[in-house]
């Protein structure tokens, strides 16, 4: 063991029942790489603890160098893996030098009063071998407590990680660093180190899975993307679809962060590939939102046959009832209406929007009205949303631009209708304020200081 030449058969629980023998079998344990998160590891430290902690009295009557050797990495286990009973045989010790160490990571561990004095005392140990241990005992306290910035704990444990590999504490740190990061929603640096420290230990168990989602969610989440960082994400997290690329919830986070910050980025074919890919996972109002965003995107790119391909199918019956007689969607009927529209079919685009009294549907059939040079259908349409967008700024002393450019529509498409019922109500209801804005000579124009209005169809 002291060679480092562990070996298995050294294991063996019939040779021998004393403390001691117990505490060499859990010196040889403490040699063997125990790593994942599973609950099968803490069993796993946890025991080897014990059998350490048990024999730990017996080092005491060891040789000075003997004692040195092994006192402290023996003392170090009971503090980090030990119930408490075994830290109470790490406290009954004789305050020596080389459990000092120990002794503050037990405080740390029960949140002693003076721990973060003891491990502060520590980091400024001369030994190599004692002040990173420390120092890392030190950060986590503070991550803990909310004592420092959570991204400047990470930054601080990367700038020590040549330290924390010297005293074999770098995958410890490494996780100390990610979480750091997640904290306090770094979710860029909190990527690459999950990417840095598979690239030293490999993807199985590192940074185990909570975390992968955990950081995946903030990136899909992220409200604010700013574009100088985007490309560098991107590439973070197509690297990181490929570590459970079996994982449909960890790859749905991943593409709906990739579509997002394509978007910033102003690359829509890229949005359109990564939608499709969100879109076979996905069922009811998800699904639906992220259908819509991608045939929104069809049509901005003229693409007629991908929005027609990505567009639901419709019921033969009513395609404005969907199967079990539901209504479809606003959003559906519309998208089907522009499709319609792009096809040149105007009846067919009218007819999805038929029965919709939302104001988006009147909206734009009102736009279809238009386009046809049905006037008086333009302005049936018209009239319901501008009395909806009046109501509740009755006592404004200013349109909004929104209401005065619905204003100047309806008056339009009233003049061309030869509608002096509405000219005269829009004169009435929106003259003084029309007055004050830049349009007031257009509306003049439209409803009329007497009968002229401009000709029909003009």
């Amino acid at each position: 063991m002291l060679n480092g030449r562990a070996d298995p058969s050294l294991l063996s629980e019939e040779e021998g029942a004393t403390p001691e023998d117990q505490f060499w079998r859990g010196m040889v344990r403490a040699q063997f790489p125990i790593t994942g998160e599973s609950p099968d590891v803490d069993v796993q430290r946890t025991r080897t603890a014990r059998l350490i902690a048990a024999g730990l009295p017996s080092v005491s009557g060891y040789s000075q160098p003997l004692r040195h050797r092994l006192l402290p990495v023996a003392a170090e286990w009971v503090a980090r893996y030990g119930t408490a009973k075994d830290r109470g045989v790490l406290l009954s010790l004789p305050s020596v030098p080389e459990t000092v160490l120990a002794r503050a990571l037990t405080a740390a561990e029960t949140h002693a009063l003076d721990a973060r004095g003891q491990l502060e005392t520590l980091t400024h140990d001369p030994s190599p071998m004692v002040w990173p241990v420390a120092s890392e005992a030190a950060l986590r306290f503070d991550l803990e407590k909310d004592a420092s910035p959570a991204k400047a704990i990470g930054e601080h444990v990367d700038g020590l990680m040549p330290a924390f590999r010297m005293v074999g504490r770098e995958r410890e740190a490494r996780l100390l660093s990610i979480d750091a990061f997640i904290k306090g929603k770094e979710w860029r640096a909190a990527q690459q180190g999950v990417q840095d420290g598979q690239a030293v230990y490999g993807k199985a168990g590192f940074p185990g899975h909570d975390r992968l989602l955990v950081i995946a969610r903030g990136f899909a989440e992220q409200k604010d993307i700013e574009a100088k960082n985007a490309l560098a994400e991107v590439e973070l997290l197509k690297a990181a679809m490929t570590i459970e690329p079996n994982d449909p919830t960890l790859q749905e986070y991943l593409l709906k962060a990739l579509e997002r910050r394509y978007a910033v980025l102003g690359l829509p074919e890229a949005q359109r590939t990564v939608l499709r890919g969100l879109l076979q996972n996905q069922q009811g109002p998800e699904h639906q939102d992220t259908m819509v965003k991608l045939v929104r995107l069809d049509l901005d790119a003229h693409d007629l046959g991908a929005a027609l391909h990505d567009l639901p199918s419709e019921n033969p019956a009513d395609v404005s009832v969907l199967p079990g007689g539901q209504p479809e969607a606003l959003e559906v009927s519309v998208l089907r209406a522009e499709v319609a529209r792009e096809q040149h079919d105007l009846p067919r685009a009218a007819h999805y929007l038929t029965g919709r009294t939302e104001t988006q549907a009147l909206k734009m059939r009102g736009q279809l009205m238009e386009q046809a040079k049905d006037w008086v259908g333009a302005v049936s349409a018209l009239k319901p949303v501008i009395d909806a967008a009046w109501t509740g700024r009755k006592e404004a002393s200013a349109l909004s631009p929104d209401l005065e450019a619905l204003v100047l529509e309806l008056a339009g498409d009233a003049s061309r209708a030869h509608d002096d019922t509405t000219l005269s109500a829009l004169k009435r209801q929106y003259g003084s304020l029309m007055e004050r804005s830049a349009s007031a000579g257009v509306f003049k124009l439209l409803v009329g200081e007497s009968s002229a209005k401009p000709p029909a169809g003009g």
